[in-house]
């Protein structure tokens, strides 16, 4: 039986969901730890919460079977795994990289100060990566920084997990098709410094003169660093720039999203695809950083229809605006298909299989 080790997080519900609808003879068992305050509210007779890696069954684990688990940004479960590593084989073992996982360390180590406790964690995770031989990742290109930063070796595999979008709903708001006089722009997708809200806002203060509204989701990550964007995009944009600060239903942002033009993610790292994903869906003009993954993957990779962010502050307004409806479609086909249970069904079993 296939083990699964995954977080109380947003992640959990729809992938147990995907193993219910796709692994019906309950091959597949999905632990999942409890963060403080969420409920365990996921019934299904494939799931089992823990408050102890200790109550992980490893002996359902056959000589073919694999472990997965999902994202290791977690300093416990990563020990756990690290120093009972012979539970487990390295050909069972298989890390999902998140993203968090990947890129927060690193951050924190580019900041003044001995970080002692984030390095010691990055030694026992550099041990489990390198017992590790197959990883799966949002964008394909991630897997060259783990090989790059933690000496990884073995063989990249995709990962999706069914979407938590209400389609049907995205269908009616594009045929609805609601538009403003104003040209409105979504910057980034939350309150993370990986954002670089600051260094976009610079991008975009060469059309300030423009007719464009700028909305800018904050409601969630640092509250303190929020205020600072805040305040600076009211500097450059005054009244057309407009923080959401407050939560929102993921039926209201499907809809806030469907009401914008363009969305900008001058992110500098994988982040926000979710984002990306609905908004493609939509036919909406994105604008990525060529020099992240996100790009080499969805751009290089798959030739989805994005845009270059940081070529902003050459362009003309016209060019920076405009979409040809080949290329809106092309994007909403991929995305169509990327979220098609049937092709997740093939990413899944290429590393259950192998």
């Amino acid at each position: 039986m296939n083990i699964h080790i995954i977080s109380n997080d947003k992640f959990a519900a729809k992938f147990v969901w995907l193993i219910d609808e796709i692994y019906p003879e309950k091959s597949n068992i999905v632990y999942i730890y409890s963060n403080e305050g969420k409920k365990k509210d996921i019934v299904s007779d494939n799931v089992q919460y823990i408050d102890t890696y200790k109550e992980i069954d490893f002996d359902k684990l056959s000589e073919r079977d694999k472990l997965f688990v999902h994202g290791f940004y977690n300093t416990s479960l990563v020990r756990f795994l690290c120093f009972n590593y012979r539970l487990f084989s390295k050909d069972q073992l298989v890390l999902i990289i998140w993203g968090a996982d990947l890129y927060d360390a690193r951050a924190i180590l580019k900041e003044p100060g001995l970080h002692l406790k984030v390095r010691v964690n990055e030694i026992i995770k550099r041990k489990l990566i390198h017992y590790c031989n197959k990883f799966m990742t949002f964008a394909y290109s991630d897997f060259d920084l783990i090989c790059q930063w933690y000496g990884a070796k073995g063989k990249q595999f995709d990962c999706i997990y069914p979407t938590n979008t209400n389609i049907e709903l995205l269908d009616k708001l594009l045929a609805e098709n609601e538009r403003s006089d104003k040209t409105k722009v979504l910057l980034g997708n939350s309150a993370t410094i990986s954002n670089q809200h600051i260094s976009a806002l610079n991008e975009l203060e060469t059309f300030a003169d423009k007719n464009i509204c700028i909305l800018c989701p904050l409601s969630y990550g640092d509250m303190k660093y929020a205020e600072e964007v805040s305040e600076y995009g009211k500097k450059l944009f005054g009244k057309n720039f407009i923080p959401i600060r407050n939560y929102m239903s993921p039926e209201d942002y499907s809809r806030l999203l469907n009401s914008v033009d363009i969305a900008v993610f001058y992110n500098n790292r994988q982040q926000a695809t979710g984002n990306i994903e609905i908004l493609s869906y939509l036919k909406k003009k994105i604008y990525v950083r060529s020099d992240t993954t996100t790009w080499k993957h969805y751009v290089e990779r798959d030739n989805c229809k994005f845009f270059d962010a940081l070529q902003i502050h050459s362009m003309q307004f016209d060019d920076f605006v405009n979409i040809n409806d080949k290329d809106a479609e092309y994007n909403q086909e991929y995305i169509r298909k990327v979220w098609d249970i049937s092709e997740i069904k093939l990413l899944w079993d290429a590393v259950m299989e192998v």
